[in-house]
C-alpha cells in the first residue's frame, strides 16, 4: 500500500527551511490556554428590520456594517483580517523576545534574530545595493526570445515555494507571481 505522506526529507531543501518558518511562531502560540472570546453567531450583528429573504446578507451582518468603519489604510476589513493582525503581532513579539534573548551564536533563536536585525540594518543593505541580485537580473536581461522567456518563467515558478504566508492582495506584486510564456507568433 502506498503512503500518501510527503516526507521531509523528500522536499526541497529550501522549502522545508520555508514551511519551518512559517510554521514555528503558529506552534509556539499553539499551546497557550484558549481565551474566553465568543464564537459563532453575534446576534448584535445582525439588522432585524430587513426580512431574511429579501437580503440575507444585510439581516445577517447589516448592523455590524453599518458600525464598522474601514480603516483608511486597507481596502476592506473582516474577521481574516483580525486574524492577520493577531498573528502579524504575536510573531513580531517572538521575533523582538528573540533579538532579547542573547541567545548562543548557531541556535534558532539568534538565527531568527540575525536574520531580523539584517533586514533591519538600511544602511548595510544601501551599501550593497543590488549586488546581491545581480545575477538574476542579468539573466533577465539575457533574454531575447519568446523561447526563453517560457523557459526562464518554468524555471522561476519551479524555483518558488508557493502558498506560504501570502495574502490574496499581495500576490499581484509578488515576486513569485510570474507572468504568462507569449504564445508562439509562428
Amino acid at each position: 500500500m502506498k503512503s500518501h505522506c510527503v516526507q521531509l526529507g523528500l522536499l526541497p531543501r529550501r522549502a522545508a527551511v520555508y514551511a519551518l518558518v512559517a510554521i514555528v511562531p503558529l506552534a509556539a502560540y499553539s499551546q497557550e490556554a484558549s481565551t474566553s472570546e465568543a464564537h459563532g453567531i453575534v446576534v448584535a450583528n445582525m439588522d432585524r428590520s430587513v426580512k431574511p429573504g429579501d437580503d440575507f446578507y444585510r439581516y445577517a451582518n447589516g448592523d455590524w456594517i453599518k458600525r464598522t468603519e474601514i480603516p483608511p489604510d486597507r481596502s476592506e476589513i473582516g474577521v481574516f483580517d483580525s486574524l492577520i493582525d493577531l498573528r502579524q503581532k504575536r510573531i513580531a513579539a517572538l521575533i523582538e523576545e528573540a533579538g532579547k534573548a542573547n541567545a548562543p551564536a548557531g541556535s534558532n533563536t539568534r538565527k531568527i534574530a540575525d536574520l531580523y536585525y539584517s533586514y533591519m540594518d538600511e544602511a548595510a543593505i544601501e551599501t550593497k545595493g543590488l549586488a546581491a541580485l545581480r545575477p538574476r537580473l542579468d539573466a533577465i536581461a539575457a533574454i531575447r526570445d519568446k523561447h526563453a522567456q517560457s523557459k526562464k518563467v518554468r524555471r522561476m515558478k519551479a524555483a518558488a515555494v508557493q502558498g506560504i504566508n501570502i495574502r490574496p492582495e499581495a500576490l499581484a506584486q509578488s515576486p513569485r507571481q510570474c507572468p504568462r510564456p507569449m504564445p508562439n507568433s509562428k
